[in-house]
């Protein structure tokens, strides 16, 4: 079996219904992967803190709509290539409390709290060109 990045062949804790289809995701913004390659997505995940269940609705050109509102991503900023450090250290957090609750007990020195508004707009600049023109310059993510 193959697969096509960002999905994953294995269960991951992050699932997205991609065209009618539910696909374990690797770890990483991958909602916004999704999206900057043109499709509708909705993606289903755990708050890494308490475990309560979050879904976030990503269209191409926005975050349509997120449950609980005070969802946040969790990542790490290094530098290097994403996948060899950051994408597997990405998580999603129900609360910006929950969030700083998990980097207090399990995180490092790198990681830090995003918005998903901050990260889909980085995202959508870091990855515009990787899809449209098969490359990116880009190797923060």
């Amino acid at each position: 079996m193959t697969c096509v990045y960002p999905f994953s062949i294995a269960p991951t804790s992050i699932n997205a219904n991609w065209d009618n289809v539910e696909r374990a995701m690797m770890r990483g913004r991958c909602a916004r992967r999704c999206a900057d390659a043109g499709k509708s997505v909705l993606v289903r995940a755990n708050c890494q803190h308490c475990n309560r269940a979050i879904t976030i609705d990503v269209e191409p050109d926005r975050l349509k709509k997120r449950t609980p509102r005070s969802t946040v991503i969790i990542r790490r900023r290094t530098v290097g290539p994403a996948a060899a450090s950051r994408c597997a250290a990405t998580r999603f957090a129900c609360s910006p409390d929950h969030a700083q609750q998990w980097i207090h007990e399990h995180g490092g020195p790198d990681d830090v709290i995003q918005s998903l508004e901050a990260s889909f707009i980085e995202g959508r600049t870091i990855f515009a060109n990787a899809y449209r023109h098969g490359s990116s310059a880009h190797h923060d993510d």
